[in-house]
């Protein structure tokens, strides 16, 4: 076995070390971001220029923004829509009522009509 690494022998340790990761391409940096979490992409955006840019891509974030994101102890989902729309739904459990000191109205009852 060498003690080189990747192939790499003592003649090319200068240029191995000027290597980084602006160095690799936007396409694989991109494809990388799709799998994290968007804290974790907004977080690496900030690294250089590539991964700003990989960011920014629509490839990054459509399978992430196409299926419902639920927050808010799961009592609300927003998800973009294939054409480009903007949706959200909440919950019952998510509705606050203000205004109204009788609580006797606002009871919830589970029907089969409901979902």
């Amino acid at each position: 076995m060498g003690t080189t690494f990747s192939g790499l022998n003592n003649n090319d340790e200068n240029v191995a070390a000027s290597v980084g990761l602006s160095d690799l391409p936007e396409s694989c940096v991109a494809l990388i971001l799709s799998y994290l979490d968007p804290s974790d992409i907004c977080k690496l955006a900030l690294v250089n220029s590539t991964f700003r840019r990989a960011s920014s891509a629509d490839s990054v974030w459509e399978k992430r923004l196409c299926r419902p994101i639920r927050f808010n102890d799961d009592t609300k989902e927003f998800w973009i829509e294939n054409n480009g729309g903007f949706c959200m739904a909440i919950s019952w459990k998510g509705l606050k009522i203000t205004g109204i000191d009788d609580r006797r109205r606002w009871i919830h009852i589970s029907s089969d009509e409901s979902r």
